[in-house]
């Protein structure tokens, strides 16, 4: 769970001291840390059994997202990306596919082997956490809550003013 907590860190290190967290203000954050870009791309993954999938390339990592996922959606692929990335999770090559050794050096992508899989887990454990701290940081934005009714909503869903 440390890991997990230090992920969290690392994506919203950079807008601590700001009022506006957001996924772009943690990717960059994420850049940051890791010393790379990380490029998002959406591509059409209609034919394929995945949403999202993260290539980790020898100069920058790649998120590619199914150009045709919603905005909430699209997010969520991000943000599980993200968690791969953040928890140290290594690219490997899908299946039973063995690449020839020149294609080796451009990279690996995580590809997820099943839904089981721990990693899959972590990663979609840290994209909930991440998306929650990104709520809290909008509720925070909305200034006073003036109704009764307001208050309850935003204390239901974890704001403490």
């Amino acid at each position: 769970m440390e890991r997990m907590r230090c992920a969290l860190r690392t994506a919203i290190a950079d807008s601590a001291g700001n009022d506006t967290v957001t996924l772009d203000r943690c990717i960059e954050s994420a850049e940051h840390a890791r010393g790379r870009a990380i490029k998002i791309r959406a591509v059409d993954l209609s034919e394929t059994l995945v949403f999202g999938l993260w290539v980790d390339l020898p100069t920058h990592d790649l998120i590619l997202v199914d150009r045709y996922a919603t905005p909430a959606h699209r997010g969520h692929i991000i943000e599980h990306e993200l968690g791969h990335i953040l928890l140290g999770h290594r690219g490997t090559f899908p299946g039973d596919i063995e690449p020839a050794p020149d294609v080796m050096h451009r990279g690996a992508v995580l590809c997820r082997q099943s839904a089981d899989a721990e990693i899959e887990h972590e990663a979609e454990l840290f994209a909930r956490l991440l998306r929650c701290e990104l709520h809290k940081q909008q509720l925070r934005r909305c200034g006073s809550l003036e109704s009764d009714s307001a208050r309850r909503l935003a204390l239901s869903l974890g704001y403490r003013p």
